[in-house]
């Protein structure tokens, strides 16, 4: 865990930063060729409406790792961002296949505001109905998350040490 303390990490902002830098690395988002969105509030009502593919980002949940020793709760927080591939093809350019792969290599690496580089957890052909083929790609980061202290109980938190897996120690702090 390498992420520096930022203020605590928002959904809606790694959504927004997803969507950016996949419209940044996937080609064909560039030029409007397939579609990019945040995941709609009824995904059961969705229906795939432009004449290729989309990409829809949705966050799926966070696991906790047990808290640090540290008198104050810190956890590594580890989120997961669903990538959903709604393609009318399923091995052409534009295919799901092929958007799946990109989307992939544009995230696998990618740092999240206040997170570590993000990774691939898990692709799985979700459906296929009416000629719409849909896969899901689960990007997981780790994220620290603190306990909120009143400032009247103890002296504000601006540093924190973690253990890496490699046996080193990192100092993050506050700017």
């Amino acid at each position: 865990m390498t992420a520096a303390i930022t203020g605590p990490v928002t959904i809606a902002a790694v959504e927004q930063a997803m969507l950016e830098r996949l419209q940044a690395a996937v080609p064909d988002l560039q030029d409007d060729r397939i579609a990019a969105e945040v995941f709609p509030e009824a995904p059961d009502q969705y229906r795939l409406t432009h004449p290729v593919a989309a990409l829809l980002v949705m966050y799926g949940g966070s696991r906790f790792s047990e808290p640090v020793a540290t008198g104050a709760v810190v956890q590594t927080r580890r989120l997961e961002f669903d990538v959903v591939v709604m393609a009318k093809s399923r091995r052409t350019h534009t295919g799901a296949v092929e958007l799946l792969a990109q989307a992939r290599r544009a995230l696998t690496g990618w740092r999240a505001p206040g997170c570590d580089p993000a990774f691939p957890v898990r692709e799985v052909l979700t459906g296929q109905d009416q000629g719409v083929w849909t896969y899901t790609l689960t990007i997981a980061m780790d994220s620290l998350h603190l306990e909120d202290l009143p400032a009247e109980e103890g002296v504000p938190l601006t540093s924190v040490t973690v253990g890496s897996d490699m046996g080193q120690s990192v100092t993050e702090e506050e700017a």
